[in-house]
């Protein structure tokens, strides 16, 4: 019962202050603070913002403080009070800032040193999020053989960094309606690709990535080509009916049409299988994406694409 009584009394103390907690107050004046803080502009002193120098930029691009907003706002959030501070920049922005009164604060810089450490790899980690989403990109273009990859249909989001690709088809030539496989360059890497990932990553991760993805696709093989030839069945007969047709055709010719879009769909897939099971072999340096990567890179064969490409970006 002393246990009980205990656990009661408990919970009705918490619900107390709970509620004495909510009756405080939710933000305040900085000018009743610190009048120094409330009168403070750009022209009393050219301060940068906190942990401005942190950021991977410029010294002509960091921000000095121009005011401090004057209402200082409280908050309670997991067990903690702090007091969020606005701070306007000179380029108009405002920044909140969380100020803690810690008593572990020695703690606190050590984590806060760690953070640093993990804000200067991000460069190398958003390096890396990018050459595996591309090296994605690139084997579906090649072995899947999907029209090319211009500079407008490459999306990267900046608050994730991931890379979108939009408007991809399935590269069928109009007149034989089989997919095309006469290009210069079987996916885009270009010069500037190549000077933002570096010879080690090319050579490296994206190299291996494309492997391991074929790898992937081929065992069991019979997945990809169940899902190939329903899909490559509408885009054939999407492509058939584009051309003009005599409307006075015979069932025989209409059973000719049939057997042909089944036979464009095994060449097709067979082509695919070709180039996927060609990809996912790989026997010490000697690899078929190493010459795929050589060919892509290649200025002999940039300069045969059309302009419209853009193989200069």
């Amino acid at each position: 019962m002393r246990l009980h009584t205990l656990i009661f009394k408990l919970k009705k103390w918490i619900k107390i202050l709970d509620n004495r907690s909510k009756m405080l107050l939710q933000s305040f004046l900085i000018e009743e603070k610190c009048r120094f803080l409330s009168n403070f502009t750009l022209k009393t002193a050219e301060v940068e913002l906190p942990g401005e120098f942190l950021l991977p930029k410029h010294n002509h691009y960091f921000v000095r403080i121009s005011r401090f907003m004057p209402r200082v706002d409280v908050v309670q959030k997991h067990n903690a009070a702090a007091r969020r501070l606005y701070i306007r920049g000179h380029n108009g922005k405002i920044y909140p800032y969380l100020v803690v009164n810690d008593s572990g604060l020695a703690d606190a810089r050590r984590e806060e040193r760690v953070l640093q450490l993990l804000r200067m790899l991000n460069l190398y980690l958003g390096k890396q999020k990018f050459t595996l989403q591309l090296a994605l990109a690139c084997f579906a273009e090649y072995v899947f053989h999907l029209t090319r990859l211009n500079p407008d249909m490459m999306y990267l989001h900046q608050d994730s960094g991931l890379m979108n690709i939009s408007y991809f088809k399935f590269d069928v030539d109009d007149g034989t309606g089989e997919l095309d496989t006469t290009r210069p360059v079987p996916f885009r890497l270009t010069p500037n690709i190549i000077e933002f990932l570096s010879s080690i990553g090319v050579n490296g991760p994206l190299t291996a990535s494309m492997i391991a993805t074929a790898r992937c696709f081929v065992y069991p093989n019979f997945k990809v080509l169940s899902i190939l030839k329903p899909i490559l069945r509408d885009e054939m007969i999407l492509s058939r009916a584009k051309k003009p047709e005599d409307v006075t055709g015979t069932n025989q010719e209409k059973m000719t049409d049939a057997e042909q879009i089944i036979n464009m769909v095994n060449k097709a897939v067979s082509s695919i299988s070709n180039r996927l099971n060609s990809l996912a072999q790989f026997d010490g340096i000697d690899s078929k994406v190493g010459t795929l990567v050589a060919a892509a890179n290649s200025n002999d064969n940039l300069c045969r694409m059309d302009p419209a490409w853009h193989p200069w970006l």
